[in-house]
C-alpha cells in the first residue's frame, strides 16, 4: 500500500475532498461526488464516513452492489454506525435480498431503537416477504412512536386488507386520509375495500376522489369498472371503460403490469389474445416477486417414481361458495389405490357443509392462512405432493405467488378461473372442446388437457331443502310466467338487459326474478326497464338464501335466462339440478361458452343459441308454447341419469385419466 495512504485522520488533503464530495452530492452530481468520496478513501482508508456517504451516493445511481461494499467496509470499520445498517438494509431492499434486509433493520434498532425511519422500513420488510404479523408488530411500534404519519397507516391497511381483515383495513386507510387528504393512493385503497365490504356508494366516492387528484390513475379507474358493473349504471361504464382500454394499451406496450386484472380483463373482453397479454402481464409481475431467496425445488427421479400420485388441490374456496358447491363430491371418490388427496385452504372455516365435507374427505388438509406464500409452498413440496391443482386463478385472494415458486413437479389449473392464467409456471388447463375450442389453444400459456365431456364437475348430490315451496312463499305471482336469472349482478350488462326486455314485452304476463344484492343496482335497473317500455315492477328481487333452500325455490321458475358475455357457471347446473330449462347464446371467449358445455353433457343443445336474435326467439317461443316447455323439462329429467353432466363418478375416473395424462407426459 503506498505511504500515502497512511495518513491521519485529520490531513486536511482528505478532509477537502470528503467536503468537497458532500458538496457535489447535495448539487445531485452524483459521478463527481463518487470520485471525490474515491479519493476521500484513499487519502484516508479508515474514513468511515467517506465509505457511508460514497454507498448513499452510488445506491442514488442504481450501483446496488457497489452500494452495499461500501456500507458493509463502513459498518466492519464502527459496527455503531447505526446510519450504515439502515442504508445498508435500504441497498439489500433494493437488491430484493429482503430477508438480508431484515437483519440490518434490526441492527439498526438495537443500536438506536427510535430511529423510525428504519422501524417503518423493516415492516414493509416483512410485509415484502409474507411475515405480516411481524409486520403489524412493527408498523404499531412505528404508530405508537408517530401517529401521525399517513403512509404507516396506508401500508398498514393493504397488509390487513391482503388478510382480507376488511374492516381494520378500512379503519387504517380512513386514519392516513384524514391526516392527509389529498393522498391518493389512500383513496383508491379505502374505495376497494369498501368495494369488498359491499359498500358501493362509499367505494365510489372514494375512488372518484382519487381521480380528481390524480386522473390517470389507472388502478382507480380499474376500480370504477366493476362498481359500475356491480350497480348496472352503463352510461357510466361506458365512458370510464374507453379510459381504462388506453391505459391497459400503454402498460401492455410499456412491459408493465396492467392496472386492470385478469379477472376483470375476461369479463370486459371476449378477445382471447388480449385476454393472454393482461394474464401474462401479471404472471410475470408475481413471478418477479418470488426472485428473491426463491430456492429451486427438487424433483429427482427418486422424487417422481410413484405408485401412488399425490394430488394437491390449493383454493381459497372450500367453504360454502360456488366453487366448494361443484368439486366437494370429488375427494371421495378418488381411487385411493392410486391417488392420495391433499386439500390446501386459505379461506375461512365457516362450518359449512362443504368446509366440513371437504375436510373429511381429504387424506390430509391443511390451512395454510397464516402461512406466507414461501411457507406453503415449503409445506406442500414437504408434502410431496406430484400434482398441484389450482382452484382460483386470478380471483380476488389469489395465492399465485404459491405456484410461481413451483413446489410440485407438475402443476395444473382448473374449474376456478375461465380463461388463462398466463402463467410459464401453470403446466396443464383442464377444459373441453367447447368452452377451449382447438383453434383457441394458441390464445392460452398452458398447455390444454381435454376431458371428454363437460369440463365443469357437477355434484349431483348437493342438498336440496324437501320444502316444497308455493309462489306466494316469495311474493312471486301465482300465474305469471316466470323467467329467472340468478347470475351475480356483474354479468348482467346493457345488451342482455335489452334482450330481457324485449323478451318480456313479447310475453304478456311475465316476470324476470333476479337475484342482484346492490340497492343501486335494483333501482338503476327499474329506470332501465322503464325506458324501454316495461314496468317496473315486472323485475322482482331474489334475496340471497342457503344453498339448500335457494335450489328448493328455483324450482318455481318456467325458463332461467343465461347472461352472455360472462355465462352462469354454477347458476346454470343448479337450475338444470333443480328441474329448469336454461336458454343461452354461445360466445367467443371460455366465459361466454360455460353453459353451451353444460347443456350439451346434458343432452339439451337445442338450448344453445349462436345470436341474439336466436336467444330471444326461442325464450319467446318456449314461453309461448306449454307443450313444448313441458317437454323439455320431462327430457331434462331424464337426461340427468342418461347424460354425463350429473354422473360424478364417470367424471372423476375422468379427471384422474387426465392427471395421469399429464404425469406421464411430464416425465417425457
Amino acid at each position: 500500500m503506498p505511504k500515502s495512504l497512511n495518513i491521519d485522520l485529520n490531513s486536511r488533503s482528505w478532509r477537502e475532498a470528503y467536503d468537497s464530495g458532500r458538496q457535489l452530492y447535495i448539487q445531485k452530481n452524483y459521478p463527481a461526488a463518487v470520485r471525490m468520496f474515491h479519493t476521500a478513501i484513499q487519502l484516508a482508508p479508515e474514513a468511515v464516513e467517506a465509505y457511508h456517504d460514497l454507498g448513499v451516493t452510488l445506491h442514488c445511481i442504481g450501483r446496488y452492489d457497489d452500494a452495499l461494499g461500501c456500507f458493509e467496509s463502513a459498518v466492519s470499520k464502527n459496527p455503531a454506525l447505526a446510519s450504515a445498517w439502515y442504508n445498508g438494509g435500504n441497498t439489500l431492499c433494493r437488491l430484493q435480498r429482503f430477508a438480508d434486509a431484515v437483519g440490518w433493520y434490526q441492527r439498526t434498532l438495537d443500536l438506536v431503537p427510535a430511529y423510525f425511519d428504519a422501524r417503518y422500513n423493516l415492516a414493509n420488510t416483512y410485509k415484502n416477504i409474507g411475515r405480516n404479523q411481524e409486520a403489524l408488530a412493527q408498523y404499531q411500534l412505528a404508530l405508537e412512536a408517530n401517529p401521525d404519519m399517513p403512509e404507516v397507516h396506508n401500508n398498514m391497511g393493504t397488509l390487513l386488507l391482503s388478510e382480507r381483515r376488511l374492516e381494520a383495513a378500512i379503519f387504517s386507510f380512513e386514519k392516513a386520509i384524514a391526516l392527509k387528504p389529498d393522498y391518493s393512493q389512500a383513496l383508491y385503497n379505502a374505495g376497494l375495500t369498501q368495494n369488498h365490504l359491499g359498500h358501493v356508494g362509499k367505494a365510489l366516492e372514494y375512488t372518484q376522489r382519487c381521480l380528481q387528484l390524480q386522473p390517470d390513475h389507472g388502478d382507480a379507474l380499474a376500480l370504477l369498472v366493476p362498481i359500475f358493473q356491480q350497480t348496472c349504471d352503463w352510461d357510466a361504464l361506458e365512458q370510464v371503460d374507453g379510459r381504462l382500454e388506453k391505459v391497459t394499451a400503454g402498460q401492455l406496450k410499456a412491459g408493465q403490469r396492467t392496472s386492470e386484472s385478469p379477472f376483470l380483463s375476461f369479463t370486459r373482453s371476449s378477445n382471447t389474445r388480449r385476454n393472454l397479454h393482461v394474464a401474462r402481464a401479471w404472471s410475470r409481475w408475481v413471478q418477479d416477486g418470488t426472485k428473491w431467496g426463491q430456492r429451486d425445488f427438487d424433483f429427482r427421479e427418486g422424487y417422481r417414481q410413484r405408485k401412488q400420485l399425490t394430488i394437491g388441490y390449493l383454493s381459497e374456496r372450500f367453504r360454502d361458495a360456488a366453487t366448494a358447491h361443484l368439486i366437494a363430491g370429488i375427494f371421495s371418490r378418488h381411487d385411493r389405490s392410486r391417488f392420495k388427496i391433499a386439500a390446501y385452504s386459505w379461506g375461512p372455516d365457516d362450518g359449512s357443509f362443504y368446509r366440513k365435507k371437504i375436510q373429511h374427505d381429504a387424506d390430509l388438509f391443511v390451512d395454510i392462512r397464516q402461512m406466507s406464500d414461501s411457507q406453503a409452498a415449503e409445506r406442500i413440496y414437504s408434502d410431496r405432493v406430484d400434482i398441484l391443482v389450482d382452484l382460483m386463478g386470478w380471483m380476488w385472494g389469489h395465492r399465485m405467488g404459491i405456484l410461481a415458486r413451483r413446489p410440485a413437479p407438475v402443476q395444473a389449473h382448473y374449474l376456478g378461473y375461465p380463461a388463462t392464467t398466463g402463467a410459464d409456471y401453470i403446466d396443464y388447463f383442464i377444459a373441453d372442446k367447447i368452452v377451449i375450442p382447438p383453434e383457441q389453444q394458441q390464445d392460452y400459456a398452458e398447455k390444454i388437457i381435454y376431458l371428454p365431456d363437460c369440463y365443469q364437475v357437477t355434484d349431483c348430490q348437493t342438498p336440496v331443502e324437501r320444502t316444497e315451496y308455493r309462489r306466494s312463499d316469495f311474493d312471486l305471482p301465482q300465474h305469471a310466467f316466470l323467467f329467472c336469472s340468478f347470475s351475480t349482478d356483474y354479468k348482467i350488462d346493457r345488451k342482455i338487459f335489452g334482450l330481457w326486455m324485449r323478451i318480456l314485452r313479447a310475453i304478456d304476463n311475465s316476470v324476470l326474478w333476479l337475484l342482484v344484492r346492490s340497492e343501486t343496482a335494483k333501482k338503476n335497473l327499474r329506470h332501465a326497464a322503464a325506458g324501454q317500455g316495461i314496468e317496473p315492477d315486472r323485475l322482482i328481487f331474489a334475496s340471497p338464501l342457503p344453498k339448500a333452500k335457494h335450489l328448493a325455490r328455483l324450482k318455481l321458475a318456467d325458463l332461467a335466462l343465461d347472461t352472455m358475455t360472462v355465462n352462469g357457471h354454477t347458476t346454470t347446473t343448479d337450475a338444470l339440478l333443480s328441474g329448469v330449462p336454461v336458454v343461452t347464446r354461445q360466445g367467443d371467449h371460455f366465459a361466454s361458452r360455460v353453459a353451451s358445455s353444460i347443456l350439451q353433457a346434458i343432452g339439451l343443445s337445442e338450448l344453445v343459441t349462436c345470436s341474439e336474435e336466436s336467444y330471444e326467439n326461442l325464450a319467446v317461443a318456449l314461453a309461448k308454447d306449454a307443450t313444448r316447455l313441458k317437454a323439455l323439462k320431462l327430457k331434462l329429467e331424464k337426461n340427468k341419469a342418461a347424460y354425463p353432466l350429473f354422473k360424478i363418478d364417470d367424471f372423476v375416473r375422468k379427471l384422474e385419466s387426465a392427471y395421469q395424462s399429464m404425469w406421464e407426459m411430464s416425465r417425457g
